[in-house]
Parts: C-alpha cells; sequence; structure tokens
C-alpha cells in the first residue's frame, strides 16, 4: 500500500499520516496512511535500538549514521534515510511508545521479520555506504543476519532464520498488516488525539 500512496502522504510526519488515516477509516487513502505510519514508526524501533547500542555499552560497534548519504553523484539515496529518521526522531522519541505496543503482540518470529526488512536499505550502487544497505536475499544468510540481530540489540544467533527473501518479506508483511489493523483499532478508539501529539512512552 505505502508503495503506491500518494507523494504528499510520504512527506507528512506521524502525526499527519494518523490523522489522515483516523479522518479516512476503510479508504485507500487511510490504508495507505496507516502503512505508511507503520514503516515510520518500524524505522522509530529499529533508529532506538541501533543508537541505543552505539550510546551505551552495547552491540553497536559504529554510529548507524557513519556515512549515510555519502558517495559519488549528487542524487538523493535511500541511505539518506537514515539521516531524515536521526533528525526527526533522534533524542526525545516518544512514539517509541506507539511503536513497541503495536509490536507486543506479534509473535517473535514475525516481529523480527518486521524489524529486519525495516532495517534493510536497498543498495544503490556498488559501493555500500551503511551496512543497512543489503537486499533481503543477502539479509538472510546466516552469518548477516547475525549482524542485524546483533545491530538490533539481540544476541547475535541467527534464530529465528529466514529460508529466503520471500519467507522474510512475507513474515515482514504479515506483521506489518497485524501492526496496521491495530493502529486502526487504536485509532478508532481514541480518535485523532492519537495524531496530535506523541503519546508518551
Amino acid at each position: 500500500m505505502a508503495r503506491t500512496a500518494p507523494d504528499y502522504l510520504k512527506r507528512l510526519g506521524l502525526s499527519g499520516l494518523l490523522k489522515v488515516a483516523h479522518a479516512r477509516p476503510g479508504e485507500e487513502m487511510g490504508a495507505a496512511a496507516l502503512s505508511l505510519a507503520v514503516l515510520e514508526l518500524l524505522e522509530v524501533e529499529v533508529e532506538h535500538r541501533m543508537t541505543h547500542g552505539h550510546d551505551n555499552n552495547g552491540y553497536a560497534s559504529a554510529s548507524p549514521l557513519a556515512f549515510a548519504g555519502e558517495g559519488a553523484g549528487t542524487g538523493v539515496g535511500e541511505s539518506d534515510r537514515l539521516l531524515d529518521a536521526a533528525s526527526r526522531y533522534y533524542g526525545a522519541n516518544a512514539w517509541r511508545g506507539l511503536a513497541l505496543e503495536l509490536l507486543a503482540p506479534l509473535r517473535e518470529r514475525p516481529r523480527r521479520a518486521a524489524l529486519v526488512s525495516a532495517y534493510l536499505i536497498r543498495p544503490t550502487g556498488a559501493t555500500r555506504r551503511s551496512p543497512r544497505m543489503m537486499t533481503a536475499r543477502e539479509a538472510c544468510r546466516p552469518e548477516n543476519l547475525a549482524a542485524i540481530y546483533q545491530r538490533l540489540g539481540w544476541p547475535p544467533q541467527p534464530v529465528p532464520a529466514f529460508a529466503d527473501a520471500s519467507a522474510l518479506d512475507n513474515a515482514a508483511r504479515n506483521a506489518r498488516k497485524r501492526m496496521c489493523a491495530a493502529l486502526a483499532e487504536r485509532l478508532a478508539a481514541v480518535g485523532c488525539e492519537l495524531g496530535s501529539e506523541p503519546p508518551a512512552g
């Protein structure tokens, strides 16, 4: 859904996305806003985990923002999503409470799949400027999956494993669908107040 969302939706922050989702329940626009909001919340959790590991004694061996956006060419690459996420979410990230609330009901395998999928940034060329620049197929290799788990704060053993990119993608997609449904229920219950300001977390 998010890939067919209007461009203006992609420029909205979480508050704006939640307001659109609340105002357009059951409509394609509302569903696209929900899907994008879930992707943003997953990015919030990924960024928190990587930053926490870097700022404290943990697994991260380098800043998650190292080399982000650098490289040949003047075009904006997908690695710039790191800088964009950092500028929006680093520090007082009250949205993490909502991210955790939506992730909590998931079983371990789909929860990890959703976060691993959110961690990945599609490589844009021969030069990999971030450890996050990896295809889903590459991420499923045991050594890569172990490294990703470690960066996200889990023990580095690649368990649960994913047989291939399709298994990872399917598990992540199903997790996001459940998160979207839970977020829609939350919006229906509390109204647009959820989108007025970050919830306490």
